[in-house]
């Protein structure tokens, strides 16, 4: 079939998309300030000398300003303003976190067909591992940054390896039906809903992320975020990869 059947929105999670921002903190950056993305890069920055950091208070100020939501997704003030309200009440309830991720896995089926609730949870979690160790002293902040946007969008992007499985199978399938056999109120009604359940995930997502670095920051353990954290790159190197090669060619449509 062709994508095209699919709902623009939809079809647009699909693809390793651009979400990327330029107003990224700068007060940490010097002589090496290139994105640190690799597994290779992370261990040379973990094990590099600090000599170009000449104000802590400055790197602490930038590693306290990790956000991938204000600094690389798609998420304007305006949303961030309103989902940081539900965050504040989100702190003040016990297992606020545990019933967020269970209404996160009856979302994903339906606007992130064939991502695991598993897979989105496990890449979440590196993003957070990242955050944290930004703010541990453990990671340069902007660095600490870069792979907390890119776990972050990774884990709602739709991969190649999900596009294989059964259930974004059946989801294009029910979009051909919907296309070839539906009458124009139930495309419309049925997009309606997913724009709805997209809406949905999108304050799940934000809400998980900041409750799980609240989680970690209370029991934060060094060496096993670190260990994590390399984990996490070795294993989705491939994915973050394209997912930066998809950003910078979606920058250079859009510069002309």
């Amino acid at each position: 079939m062709t994508r095209t059947a699919i709902p623009l929105f939809i079809a647009s999670l699909m693809v390793l998309n651009a979400c990327g921002g330029s107003d990224v903190p700068t007060e940490a950056e010097g002589a090496g300030a290139e994105n640190i993305r690799t597994l290779s890069g992370l261990r040379d920055s973990l094990n590099e000398e600090r000599v170009n950091v000449v104000d802590p208070n400055a790197v602490e100020a930038a590693a306290q300003n990790i956000d991938p939501f204000k600094y690389g997704l798609d998420y304007t003030i305006y949303e961030r303003d309103l989902l940081n309200g539900l965050l504040a009440d989100a702190r003040a309830e016990d297992d606020y976190l545990s019933r967020s991720l269970a209404a996160t896995r009856e979302s994903l089926p339906v606007v992130r067909p064939g991502k695991s609730f598993e897979s989105y949870q496990a890449i979440l979690s590196c993003a957070v591992s990242a955050d944290v160790l930004g703010r541990l002293g453990v990671l340069v902040p902007h660095v600490a940054l870069d792979h907390a946007i890119d776990f972050t969008e990774l884990s709602i992007t739709i991969t190649a390896d999900d596009m294989e499985s059964e259930g974004f199978q059946a989801f294009e399938a029910q979009m051909v039906d919907l296309q070839e056999n539906g009458t124009a109120l139930d495309r419309f009604n049925h997009r309606r809903a997913l724009e709805a359940e997209e809406n949905r995930l999108r304050t799940r997502h934000y809400l998980n992320y900041f409750l799980m670095r609240d989680a970690l920051l209370e029991s934060a353990d060094r060496d096993a975020l670190q260990e994590e954290l390399n984990s996490c790159l070795e294993t989705y190197e491939d994915d973050i990869e394209a997912l930066i090669i998809a950003r910078e060619q979606a920058e250079a449509e859009e510069n002309g």
